[in-house]
């Protein structure tokens, strides 16, 4: 074991990384980003987009099942704060995007890694 008589972590600069608000995408880049993914990702765009769902706490732990397209509801069962069920309103815009792809049960879309690789292929792909 060797000894130091000064801290080595001393010199180095301290980071400097600014923390931003997100960006707010116009009517034109959503539908181009809406357009530019795949048939299996539209739906997971269209809720964090219309929605405002979060992808780790809520949308990758969404089942079909918590979507109801006739009276305009996600139930929201798991969140970033467990005691937050909620249910979600659903505009017009929404069902419109959502109903050609709604499912009776099933994930509604991937999780982790997956999402954000589709995710950076979709944005990429629409300019």
């Amino acid at each position: 074991m060797e000894y130091s008589l000064r801290n080595p972590a001393r010199g180095i600069e301290k980071a400097s990384e600014q923390i931003t608000k997100p960006g707010i995408l116009t009517l034109p880049e959503a539908e181009a980003l809406l357009r530019a993914t795949g048939a299996d990702f539209v739906p997971a765009i269209a809720i964090g987009l219309f929605a405002g769902l979060r992808p780790e706490a809520e949308l990758w732990h969404l089942n079909w099942k918590s979507i109801n397209l006739a009276d305009k509801l996600i139930d929201v069962t798991k969140s970033k704060n467990s005691i937050s069920h909620r249910f979600v309103k659903i505009s017009n815009n929404l069902v419109a995007w959502l109903a050609p792809y709604a499912k009776k049960s099933g994930r509604v879309t991937f999780d982790r890694d997956w999402y954000y690789t589709r995710l950076r292929s979709a944005l990429h792909s629409r300019v």
